[in-house]
């Protein structure tokens, strides 16, 4: 098929087999998926500045709550009836 012999043949070899090779290396250099973090908060109804002042710091080093960081936020029950704090978004325990 091929004369390996033939010093034209074996450039023209060469450069397809190292073409190969930098494009399977290339391959993995697009754009990476960022990493998206799950952070659970467990809280206490009479503490809500607590989770309230975490989120604002993890804002303020980088992480955006939605694009790479995801908030479960947990209550824990310490009376028989819930608290009247905003916990729309929160799961009691």
């Amino acid at each position: 098929m091929f004369d390996y012999r033939n010093s034209q043949t074996r450039i023209q070899m060469g450069l397809l087999f190292g073409a190969v090779i930098v494009s399977l290396l290339l391959m993995g250099c697009g754009t990476k998926a960022s990493k998206v973090y799950q952070v659970g908060i467990l809280g206490v109804p009479s503490f809500p500045d607590a989770t309230t002042g975490f989120k604002v710091k993890m804002t303020e080093l980088g992480y955006i709550e939605g694009e790479n960081i995801v908030y479960d936020e947990y209550l824990i029950r310490t009376q028989r009836r819930k608290s009247s704090i905003n916990s729309s978004r929160m799961k009691w325990i």
